[in-house]
């Protein structure tokens, strides 16, 4: 592989290149899928809910305030969550010695050293797990088993 360095290509070692992150792929299966379709966008939440025609309001059905239930707001914001929110951005904190208003969103699921405390924080909450209907009552994300059903990691 081939990394620019003070405007000059030079090849880099094995050890240096980039490798995937593993952790998310150890979580149970529910987590798992939580944390990716969050890092790619395409998870449960307000915005995607409501461009794919599920919703037609993409605020947040949590904390009923009217700022759209985005990726943003439930892991910066929501009331809902606080105290979870808490133990994330501290544990982000120490990993990245950033404060949680200096930290873009994508930037701990993009940082393999944050990955433990974004799953830990998903298995917490039911940030993309569940949908409430229109009319209030909750359906599952996918109908499957519940979290605590299944074996923790």
């Amino acid at each position: 592989m081939m990394k620019l360095k003070n405007n000059r290509l030079i090849s880099v070692p094995t050890t240096e290149r980039m490798r995937p992150d593993t952790t998310p792929a150890k979580a149970s299966k529910v987590v798992a899928s939580r944390y990716y379709q969050l890092r790619t966008v395409h998870a449960l939440i307000g915005p995607y809910l409501k461009n794919i025609g599920k919703r037609a309001s993409d605020t947040c059905w949590w904390c009923d305030c009217v700022v759209k239930r985005s990726r943003e707001h439930l892991f910066k914001s929501c009331k809902k969550w606080k105290s979870q929110q808490v133990i994330l951005w501290a544990e982000v904190r120490k990993k990245t010695k950033k404060r949680k208003g200096q930290v873009q969103i994508s930037e701990p699921f993009a940082e393999e050293k944050c990955s433990p405390a974004v799953l830990d924080f998903l298995r917490s909450t039911g940030v993309g797990r569940t949908v409430p209907r229109e009319d209030g009552e909750n359906e599952a994300d996918q109908g499957g088993p519940s979290e605590s059903s299944g074996a923790e990691d």
